[in-house]
């Protein structure tokens, strides 16, 4: 078992909830970013390559005790790796992550507002990886599009 901890914020609860503003979120992702750099740096052969190598699986934000709404777990590399289970946050911070070490060192988290069935929902966001060459790539969908081909392969 890995020494790096979870870390639990609020995400979804809305602009009149107190939840974070898009800047302080991304801003939070980098540190995430980081952090699983350097597990990743300082274990080589503990952790795959590339996203789809990981096994990992996406889950929506729990409810959490005491906060109205959703609320983010976020999981360090080892953690992550370990459970295998994560939300969307999580998962495009471990990406972006692999990204840098593996060669990308421009790859940020980028946060984008949530769409519904009408367009952008309020206070929602969801995090997607931006390459150095600009290319976004949704890692939940990524994710997801595995757990579908295993349950059919």
């Amino acid at each position: 078992m890995s020494n790096y901890r979870s870390f639990m914020f609020t995400f979804d609860a809305g602009p009149h909830r107190g939840s974070l503003e898009q800047d302080q979120i991304k801003a939070l992702a980098e540190g995430f970013v980081r952090a699983n750099e350097m597990a990743i740096a300082h274990n080589p052969g503990r952790y795959p390559r590339t996203i789809e190598d990981a096994g990992l699986r996406y889950i929506d934000p729990p409810t959490c005790a005491g906060v109205k709404g959703p609320c983010q777990p976020v999981l360090g590399a080892g953690p992550l790796v370990d459970t295998g289970d994560e939300t969307c946050f999580g998962l495009a911070c471990f990406h972006c992550a692999l990204l840098r070490v593996n060669g990308d060192p421009r790859a940020y988290v980028d946060i984008i507002p949530r769409v519904g069935r009408y367009g952008p929902i309020s206070g929602k966001w969801h995090a997607v990886v931006v390459t150095g060459s600009g290319v976004v790539l949704d890692t939940q969908a990524i994710v997801e599009k595995q757990q579908r081909s295993q349950r059919t392969g």
